[in-house]
């Protein structure tokens, strides 16, 4: 097989191995190795490493979202049905986001910091959304913000946080 048929293997292949549960972000931690064996190139996908996505929904979802929580009591299991109105997939990146920013557990049961995130007066829960982001976003805040550029703040998300693609461009809207 000529080498320059790899990368549309490698495109074929990621086609092939997509799950719909991985969202692209975290598709970008599949290794993906190439052995030959029986005359034949063959993509193997040796190691997962299993690591949240950034937030990449869109911060007045966020927003809107943590607000309806700190309006009422906080349910034992975040799911769809918290939030009936809104589109499945945008769900679904709220659910990555908060398990990113530690409020939701894998089984999306609440954590001490949505509690304290959800709390009805809005400087409260500035400050506690501030600690966690500072937290979460480390490598982030490590750059000196102001003197950042759009490209360095894109280049640190997607090698701290293996964001590629639209999804990069999202979490680094959702951050700024």
């Amino acid at each position: 097989m000529a080498s320059q048929n790899i990368p549309q293997l490698l495109i074929l292949s990621r086609l092939f191995f997509r799950r719909p549960e991985i969202p692209l972000a975290v598709e970008g931690l599949i290794r993906y190795h190439w052995v030959y064996r029986y005359g034949a190139l063959e993509m193997i996908m040796a190691e997962v490493e299993k690591k949240t996505a950034a937030v990449y929904v869109s911060w007045k979802t966020f927003q809107n979202s943590i607000e309806a929580l700190s309006k009422a009591e906080i349910p034992n299991v975040i799911d769809k049905t918290v939030f009936p109105g809104m589109a499945f997939s945008v769900q679904n990146q709220l659910f990555t986001g908060m398990r990113f920013l530690g409020l939701i557990d894998e089984k999306s049961k609440p954590l001490p910091d949505l509690a304290e995130l959800a709390d009805p007066v809005e400087e409260r829960r500035k400050e506690k959304l501030k600690e966690i982001l500072q937290r979460r976003y480390a490598d982030l805040f490590a750059l000196n913000l102001k003197r950042s550029t759009p490209a360095e703040i894109e280049k640190t998300m997607a090698e701290s946080y293996s964001m590629i693609g639209d999804t990069k461009e999202k979490a680094v809207r959702f951050f700024i």
